[in-house]
């Protein structure tokens, strides 16, 4: 196991590499993250990062260019998707980056937990690859449709009779070793 900064990095790193998720160590001057390749069945193979900036910071995760080069104008439109979206989907924050990608931010408050962190982040991971699922049809219309955009455009998640279930979520081990 590589050397840590932070001791909210080595235990998530550990709750990883129990859960058998595939990462990559990334340090930084003043901070560190956990990088983990997913694929989800509707939406193309993503980077999660999850950032660690001190004991007692929050832990950010990150997924950027859920939708990337948005043209110009395209971007209001996408905007407003993005408006929408954080409007209806609890804590998740969908954000429309300067250089025209979509981006997606969670930031789990500070939590010294041991372990604890690590499985939190990996609950969370799996709300947002969920959200990511269902609504990234949503964001494709913004791309490229001239429909107008609604709440009721977005998929409402309602699972089967009978309990939750995930969608098809893991770890691509071929992508990150």
């Amino acid at each position: 196991m590589n050397q840590y900064k932070f001791q909210k990095t080595k235990e998530t790193a550990e709750v990883f590499e129990d859960a058998g998720i595939k990462y990559r160590h990334i340090e930084k001057p003043d901070s560190e993250a956990l990088e983990a390749v997913f694929h989800v069945d509707n939406v193309p193979d993503f980077s999660a990062y999850f950032i660690f900036r001190g004991e007692d910071a929050p832990v950010g995760i990150r997924i950027f260019d859920i939708v990337q080069n948005v043209s110009k104008d395209r971007q209001s439109r996408v905007l407003e998707a993005c408006n929408i979206l954080n409007c209806t989907v609890q804590f998740l924050k969908f954000m429309l980056s300067e250089d025209g990608s979509v981006e997606l931010v969670y930031d789990i408050p500070s939590l010294n937990r041991g372990r604890e962190t690590g499985e939190i982040a990996i609950g969370i991971l799996i709300g947002t690859l969920r959200v990511l699922d269902e609504q990234y049809a949503f964001l494709m219309k913004a791309v490229f449709s001239d429909e107008p955009l609604s709440e009721s455009d977005l998929d409402s998640g309602q699972q089967p009779e009978g309990g939750q279930t995930l969608p098809a979520a893991h770890p691509d081990p071929g992508l990150l070793s």
